[in-house]
């Protein structure tokens, strides 16, 4: 019996890599549901590996050029 319903639905690295990623490259960068996505990524039995962290890192740079870019 499967633990998780990420399981059942067959998601591996590269689909939460996928999500992650259009976080990261979303208009207004979501840097609250990438980490989420990390979370969710572990829960669900996985290793993140370097492309999962450069989105979230790329996320968090990408919003805090959206937040610098309304201060001017």
């Amino acid at each position: 019996m499967r633990a998780s319903g990420e399981a059942v639905l067959g998601l591996n690295e590269h689909h939460y890599n996928r999500a992650i990623n259009a976080c990261a490259k979303a208009e207004q960068p979501r840097v609250k549901q990438a980490v989420s996505l990390l979370e969710a990524m572990r829960e669900a039995g996985l290793t993140p590996n370097e492309v999962s962290y450069n989105s979230v890192i790329t996320a968090c740079a990408n919003a805090a050029r959206t937040d610098a870019s309304r201060v001017e």
